[in-house]
């Protein structure tokens, strides 16, 4: 893929301070992790600071973007850095997905949301963790939510399906995965 599709999503055009030029910045709005549906040749990417997952094809080019459960985009100050100019996470900074899996047995894309804020409180734990997973059906459309009983912060499906990993800031928890028909 030659990197384009990171280098369109990790990069957003911003002034350099005290100069009228455009010039490319990392965002820390826009990092995030991927998936890939190798049968369909789709690339899955899901934003960390907001409830946005974008398909791409192998070319990459945009297929569609996938927005919820509820709706918020990557929130960030821009402040200044030296001769430049950067983004940094302010209050109203929330985490969104966390993590992304696809699990070709199942046909289904999981999804690791945590919906809490970078900076304040946060009754349900650290904000870069989550407990609630959803699944995404072929068409990607979201039709279950899994509520862990413990904070994660990484997942993976094993080949069949049948189990869900996830990483917590101790140790690997192990979850039997039972479709809801």
């Amino acid at each position: 893929m030659g990197g384009e599709l990171i280098k369109i999503i990790g990069k957003i055009p911003i002034v350099l301070k005290n100069n009228e030029e455009l010039s490319a910045q990392h965002s820390h709005g826009f990092i995030g992790n991927f998936a890939y549906k190798e049968a369909q040749k789709e690339v899955y990417l899901a934003t960390r600071h907001g409830t946005i997952i974008e398909k791409y094809g192998l070319g990459g080019a945009l297929i569609s973007t996938l927005h919820g459960p509820e709706t918020y985009f990557p929130e960030y100050d821009i402040v200044p850095a030296g001769q430049y100019i950067t983004m940094t996470y302010n209050k109203k900074t929330r985490f969104g997905y966390i993590d992304i899996c696809y699990n070709k047995f199942k046909d289904k894309l999981f999804v690791l949301y945590s919906g809490r804020y970078q900076f304040g409180k946060n009754d349900r734990g650290p904000s870069y963790m989550g407990n609630i997973i959803y699944v995404l059906d072929n068409k990607d459309r979201i039709i279950e939510q899994i509520e862990l009983d413990r904070d994660i912060f990484q997942m993976t499906i094993s080949d069949d399906g049948s189990k869900i990993y996830g990483l917590s800031d101790k140790e690997i928890l192990k979850y039997d995965y039972i479709e809801k028909s």
